[in-house]
């Protein structure tokens, strides 16, 4: 997930200062063997070195840039297969090593209507999941390597493939993937193709802005979620201490808290404003918001006492502070835990430890509903 965001971001850059800088996009397609890759990892390249994302354990070498340009020196994307070998990367079709990588590169054009990366760029702002599929191996003339077919994050189903039977089965894979989540190889009359499915990473939305707060804001931008943080007293230091944060709203907490998720988007909440009515308002707020996940810095007593005054029983979406259990103590402690639980409850797997009293609020283990809705991997 990481991947999307840096590669988009750093796509911009580099054609902000050189809109005809040539780059291409390196997926890794296909594995087979002990090769630690893993289909749908991406790699930006820029002329002579690598700029973003990885298809590997290490930073690719000159040699393997080289490899890249020299197959696509045609404009035209290609399939490079080669065999990895721990550090080293042989060029080759062999399985002798510890495993095989097929990786699709593709060159990118800002003005090529189906730019790989202009692709990537609609799923991440819309915040919601689109499909491709793209030609790997071709058994006839009417299609290359490189045709695709798209499913937007609107819905909207665009192709170079043309139509026919082909087609057809590749709309229903590619709306399968969008469903499940999980990328395959499609097989079909002798034609190869990979059917991705794009998923924008989490989006949080930090309420609070104090110095505790910035370790949470810090991490989940590190690992490539999207980040919005709030501060509903305006502090003028904010900017300046979540400058890497993707989006700062100073005030209207509130106003903000209720609009998550209405526009189609997930959103995940951390109420950490150390003020209680504060705390109380912005929690009203997200319940009546489509919040898939909030989660309430102060103890599980604190916040039962807030759903009461705010008439609320329970509401499956709310847990209560990181697991004290897991270690936390500090700020950054708090920000690992609370990030691990927050990716722990979209695969329905049990948060907290067996006789920690910080876990969740109303229930031990994820609601099944919880993952359905939120889904794994996100988006």
């Amino acid at each position: 997930m990481s991947d999307l965001k840096g590669i988009v971001r750093a796509a911009h850059a580099l054609r902000a200062e050189d809109e005809e800088r040539p780059l291409l996009l390196a997926t890794v397609v296909n594995v087979a063997g002990s090769a630690t890759r893993r289909i749908g990892a991406r790699m930006l390249i820029a002329e002579n070195r690598w700029v973003s994302g990885r298809v590997g354990g290490d930073c690719p070498g000159a040699e393997v840039i080289r490899k890249a340009w020299w197959f696509t020196r045609d404009g035209s994307p290609a399939l490079l297969s080669y065999v990895s070998k721990g550090d080293e990367m042989d060029w080759g079709i062999g399985l002798e090593s510890n495993g095989l990588v097929d990786l699709l590169l593709e060159p990118c054009d800002v003005d090529d209507p189906f730019d790989p990366v202009a692709f990537l760029e609609s799923c991440l702002v819309a915040e919601k999941r689109g499909a491709v599929a793209t030609i790997l191996r071709p058994s006839n003339r009417r299609v290359a390597v490189g045709d695709r077919l798209q499913i937007g994050p609107d819905g909207a189903v665009r192709s170079t493939i043309g139509e026919g039977q082909l087609s057809e089965a590749l709309a229903s894979q590619a709306r399968a993937a969008l469903e499940s989540g999980r990328s395959e190889v499609f097989a079909e009359g002798g034609v190869e193709a990979l059917v991705e499915v794009v998923i924008p990473p989490p989006h949080l939305y930090l309420f609070g802005a104090g110095a505790d707060a910035l370790p949470l804001a810090t991490l989940a931008g590190q690992l490539g979620w999207l980040v919005t943080v709030c501060d509903d007293a305006g502090h003028p230091w904010t900017a300046k201490w979540f400058a890497g944060a993707d989006e700062i709203r100073l005030g209207a907490a509130t106003e903000l808290a209720a609009g998550i998720g209405r526009d189609g988007r997930g959103g995940f909440a951390v109420v950490m404003t150390q003020d209680y009515d504060v705390d109380r308002r912005v929690l009203g707020a997200l319940l009546q918001s489509h919040a898939r996940h909030i989660r309430v810095l102060g103890s599980p007593r604190r916040t039962q006492r807030m759903l009461s005054e705010l008439g609320v029983s329970s509401d499956h979406r709310v847990h209560g502070p990181a697991s004290m259990g897991a270690g936390a103590g500090t700020p950054a402690d708090f920000a690992l835990a609370i990030l691990a639980e927050t990716q722990a409850l979209g695969t329905g797997a049990v948060v907290g430890l067996p006789g920690d009293e910080m876990g969740v609020v109303h229930e031990r283990r994820a609601n099944p509903e919880i993952a359905r809705i939120m889904g794994q991997p996100y988006g």
